[in-house]
């Protein structure tokens, strides 16, 4: 009877850990129920002295308590006590994922490509609904723009699905060779999927987990010129993209008839020349820059070569022809634009993060050591914006956009180089077990803290907790 009950606990446990899994990819819903049903699971087996034990031996667990213990601390000088206390609600997600799996790490590391393979299913298929719905190939659902095509949640928190899947792949390439072409098949459609998105972070955390991969590899081989080769290559290729991204255009955009482009513009468009586009760009130079991009001169016969979809794409925001090209180079050429039109961040994801890191920075060295506490994050910033008479819109007002000056804003120094611990041993540690997969799953994360707030998000949190915890089971628990 006792053993029979152990089965039907540990049946419920893998189908809550399933269910969460899921809710990843596709659902917060399905994230929540999974751990209500997991915690459900644990407390009817009432085995609390044997899940104590596995807790308190795993150190990953304990740095992730003692960052969780921080938050609370920073109550004490927190001025916004509900906001604290609701932020502090959202972050528990960050502790009771790992308690859940580290409670059973022996069943849980059984099943490890079990999870990893639902994983796996689950973000393939909701790419495929993603790519058909926005190809009108099913469905007509009308685009903004390719951000819209992520269905599941945000195409940035979507972007990192995407990179871990990816590594997946890898990781069953290696392992099972029976079935390497459906996993060969699957990688190549994450690799098209993340140039397709044009989601930046996504692109980033791909290339540097695999390039880590290929590289750690290399280097326990002792293929020291392979190494030096590959590195050599990647320098390049960054140096290159930089070149890019930095260089002027060759157009010369002094060459232009105002009145001219003004008379053609104010008769096929409602639109006012002197005012701003979609994006809050000036409209005048978005119209310029587009002409330009067509090899077309700033003047009434250019302007007569525009097409009404022109029109349209210039009143939208859309600078340069290339950037209605899906793919990443499009990305590109959208990044250029931001970076050599610096007067106004509105609608610019690079500008905007420049605005946010800065605020950030003087946020921080201003509560340097404990920070200004977890309640008070967002009135700092908005105090620092209306100080500041800062050119973003209220909308655009946002956080940091980075973990890392997040934790010092609201922690301080203490509370960043706890994280930076958290992280620091969970590299250490796999990298002593030479779990590849591990690592580059820390890489991407840590890729996406550079850009976005991930712990803030429940998708973050729980893609974070969940895939630290199920890779920071103690090798003796393995066994």
């Amino acid at each position: 009877e006792l053993i029979l009950k152990n089965k039907n606990y540990n049946l419920t446990y893998l189908l809550a850990l399933s269910i969460i899994i899921i809710g990843i990819v596709c659902s917060k819903a399905l994230m929540s129920i999974g751990m209500v049903l997991g915690g459900l699971s644990l407390v009817l087996e009432f085995n609390f002295k044997a899940y104590f034990e596995k807790w308190r031996n795993n150190r990953s667990l304990l740095m992730l308590l003692f960052l969780y213990l921080c938050f609370m601390i920073s109550l004490l000088w927190s001025q916004n006590i509900d906001y604290a206390l609701e932020d502090l609600k959202s972050k528990l997600t960050l502790i009771v994922i790992p308690l859940l799996i580290l409670s059973k790490p022996q069943l849980v590391h059984r099943n490890k490509e079990y999870l990893l393979t639902l994983f796996l299913i689950g973000v393939f298929i909701t790419s495929l609904i993603n790519v058909l719905f926005y190809t009108h190939i099913f469905g007509n659902i009308i685009y903004d723009d390719i951000r819209g095509m992520s269905l599941f949640g945000s195409h940035i928190r979507y972007s990192l699905l995407i990179a871990m899947g990816a590594i997946i792949c890898i990781y069953f390439i290696k392992r099972h060779q029976k079935f390497i072409f459906f996993f060969i098949t699957v990688f190549i459609w994450f690799v098209f999927y993340t140039y397709f998105s044009e989601v930046l972070s996504g692109v980033i955390a791909l290339i540097i987990s695999l390039l880590f991969w290929l590289m750690a590899e290399l280097y326990f081989k002792r293929e020291i010129k392979a190494l030096f080769s590959i590195s050599i290559i990647f320098i390049s290729f960054l140096i290159s993209v930089s070149f890019f991204i930095l260089s002027t255009e060759s157009n010369d955009l002094k060459v232009v008839s105002y009145s001219e482009i003004a008379e053609e513009w104010n008769k096929r468009s409602k639109i006012p020349i002197h005012s701003n586009d979609a994006k809050g760009q000036e409209l005048k130079q978005t119209l310029i820059r587009y002409l330009h991009s067509k090899s077309l001169p700033a003047n009434a016969k250019g302007m007569k070569e525009l097409t009404s979809k022109d029109f349209i794409n210039i009143e939208n925001g859309i600078a340069d022809i290339r950037e209605l090209s899906n793919g990443f180079i499009s990305r590109l050429y959208s990044i250029r634009f931001e970076l050599q039109n610096r007067s106004n961040p509105n609608g610019h994801s690079i500008l905007q993060r420049i605005e946010y890191w800065d605020a950030a920075f003087k946020i921080a060295f201003n509560n340097p050591i404990l920070g200004v506490g977890l309640g008070d994050v967002q009135d700092e910033f908005d105090h620092h914006y209306n100080e500041a008479n800062s050119k973003l819109l209220l909308k655009n007002r946002k956080r940091a956009h980075n973990m890392f000056l997040t934790f010092w804003v609201s922690n301080g120094l203490i509370g960043l180089l706890i994280f930076i611990c958290v992280l620091s041993l969970f590299i250490s540690e796999n990298w002593k077990n030479k779990d590849f997969l591990a690592l580059a799953f820390i890489l991407i994360s840590i890729s996406s803290f550079v850009f976005e707030d991930t712990l803030e998000t429940q998708t973050g949190i729980t893609f974070f907790s969940f895939f630290y915890a199920l890779f920071s089971i103690n090798k003796s628990h393995k066994e």
